[in-house]
């Protein structure tokens, strides 16, 4: 007999516990506070009235708001004046985006020409004045300018 009242105090305890975890978590997440605190205590002190209302709630049934026939216009001509400032929106931006799209090609061509120039006329000046070095000089090259002498010794 004491082995059963010490089991049945353990899972009283048990389930004290795992419902005060769960009331500490339903107030930390907000579903519980201080109103619904006190439509459940009402609830409790008076059960005959929650019943009354209960049965009153199914036999009413859920009340389905009307809409008059203007107000339906209304929102018909507003969806429709929104539809035509999206449809302007777009048009607005699909300009924009060609116009971008044709500055970005003459810009292409134009680097494309210019490179194309500059390949004909600025790269034969260029190799011109590139001669091959040998090693020997590049050495004196750097002697000289190790020492503080900016000077080419050959081919320069």
């Amino acid at each position: 007999m004491g082995k059963l009242l010490t089991v049945v105090s353990a899972l009283a305890l048990m389930l004290v516990f795992a419902e005060s975890l769960l009331l500490a978590t339903l107030w930390a997440q907000g579903r519980l506070n201080r109103d619904i605190v006190n439509e459940i205590r009402e609830i409790l002190r008076h059960p005959n009235e929650v019943a009354v209302v209960a049965a009153s709630a199914k036999t009413d049934g859920p009340q389905k708001p009307t809409v008059t026939l203007e107000e339906v216009l209304r929102d018909r001509s507003l969806r429709v004046l929104q539809i035509s400032e999206r449809e302007r929106e777009y048009l607005r931006l699909q300009a924009l985006v060609t116009d971008s799209r044709t500055a970005a090609l003459k810009d292409r061509e134009l680097v494309t020409r210019e490179r194309d120039e500059f390949a004909k006329s600025g790269m034969s000046a260029i190799r011109l004045n590139l001669r091959p070095r040998s090693l020997p000089t590049l050495w004196r090259w750097r002697w000289s300018v190790g020492r503080g002498l900016w000077v080419c010794w050959t081919n320069c």
